[in-house]
């Protein structure tokens, strides 16, 4: 049978978001930035601050112990147990720096080590409540990973009321409306318009909402509508190659 969360079982804890896990297994980290004497370094479309504004929150411990899957092999927990043996040496001399403290959390969700993940994510909610990526995060886990659907739908109505102009967030409180909870509502719907209202130029949405229509309602009219329009802003950005996919899949529907 297949996966009802497949179209986003690989999306982001950013997991943000993120489309994430591939770099829970590699060595690669999308938060990693560059010196820079900016106040906020942009990451993957998210506006990443660099530095904890609350420093009286009580941190979680550093290092923590972890317990590598067994699947896992040895050569991927050398890894993994590098970056996080390393990400907790640089938290012990800088405890103010998000994105180690992210990317710690990451690193703790590739071990399937959920507390950890989600201890330091809940931690970030408090220390540092601009960012809407970790109350995202938190959303995705609660979603995916722990099945509690009304504190997952609270963590990512947060993200949108912190960061509304981030596409991410809408994605993921659409994908718990879709798959999981209160599917028999216009929610899943809705949400997606908000982010369009909230990001015009966004393509991702309006195709998103086309794929519920078709996949989910069954409803031609207003799939060929949101492709149509998809189709549109790709090729005000000169995008042709997904101007002629988006042409093929209207066609086939009208």
């Amino acid at each position: 049978m297949q996966n009802k969360y497949a179209p986003f079982i690989l999306g982001a804890l950013i997991i943000a978001l993120v489309a994430f896990a591939t770099f829970w297994y590699f060595d690669f980290n999308p938060f990693k930035t560059a010196q820079s004497k900016d106040p906020e370094v942009g990451v993957s479309g998210l506006t990443i601050a660099p530095s904890i504004i609350d420093a009286s929150i009580p941190a979680p411990k550093v290092p923590r112990k972890v317990t590598f899957p067994p699947s896992m092999s040895k050569e991927v927990q050398k890894i993994i147990g590098g970056h996080i043996k390393t990400l907790s040496e640089n938290i012990e001399s800088n405890p103010l720096n998000i994105s180690n403290w992210l990317d710690l959390a990451l690193q703790y969700k590739a071990v399937d080590d959920v507390e950890g993940a989600r201890e330091i994510w809940e931690y970030l909610t408090r220390a540092a409540p601009q960012q809407g990526i970790s109350f995202y995060n938190l959303g995705y886990l609660y979603h995916i990973s722990l099945k509690d659907y009304v504190k997952s739908e609270e963590y990512y109505d947060k993200a949108i009321a912190i960061e509304p102009n981030t596409e991410l967030y809408y994605t993921g409180l659409h994908e718990l409306y879709r798959y999981s909870y209160k599917q028999n509502t216009e929610n899943a719907v809705l949400t997606l318009k908000e982010g369009m209202g909230h990001l015009p130029k966004s393509i991702n949405l309006p195709l998103t909402l086309a794929g519920y229509y078709r996949d989910e309602r069954k409803d031609k009219t207003n799939a060929v509508k949101y492709f149509a329009q998809a189709r549109d802003l790709a090729k005000e950005n000169g995008d042709d190659r997904l101007v002629m996919t988006l042409d093929k899949e209207i066609s086939s529907l009208k």
